[in-house]
């Protein structure tokens, strides 16, 4: 098995994890249809250095792969080396490929690789088959944030704010 960086031509590869991510996670399949050709749009107009995906290979074949975000935020006073943080999406193994060691490598390779490019935190979501990796690698579980989506998309509570 071999990991390398992903190639723009790659991305119908990438699109096709990240769907297959989703779609183990049980989302809807019509709602996994319309979001195809937005994420396709995202990933061609956004291939930039701001994301890197990475794929494993077994014999020349694509089986699996992640993908990573680079984001910046001010840094935490007790925590000042941890102003840029690597955010890991859709790590996904095609299933004959599963319990190989493939998401394993994957992690360790993207952890390293950035590691040597000064990242020290990094965060992901998992989904309940993905636990025991992640868990294994050291990564501990933290739930501590607010979000706020203004989008009109997606039905969501309205935020109550004041004024």
């Amino acid at each position: 098995m071999k990991i390398r960086l992903a190639q723009k031509d790659d991305i119908p590869r990438i699109i096709h994890h990240r769907i297959e991510m989703f779609r183990s996670m049980g989302y809807d399949d019509e709602l996994l249809r319309r979001a195809t050709p937005k994420i396709q749009d995202f990933m061609e107009n956004e291939w930039d250095d701001s994301i890197k995906c990475f794929l494993a290979t077994e014999n020349g074949e694509v089986v699996g792969g992640c993908a990573v975000s680079v984001y910046s935020r001010l840094p935490n006073p007790r925590k000042i080396q941890c102003a840029r943080i690597a955010y890991i999406h859709n790590v996904f193994v095609e299933p004959e490929f599963r319990r190989k060691g493939i998401a394993t490598a994957l992690m360790i390779e993207v952890v390293s690789f950035f590691t040597k490019r000064g990242i020290k935190k990094f965060t992901l979501h998992n989904t309940e088959m993905s636990s025991g990796l992640y868990r294994r690698l050291g990564f501990t579980k933290v739930e501590n944030y607010y979000e706020l989506w203004t989008d009109t998309e997606m039905p969501r509570p309205k935020p109550s704010l004041p004024g």
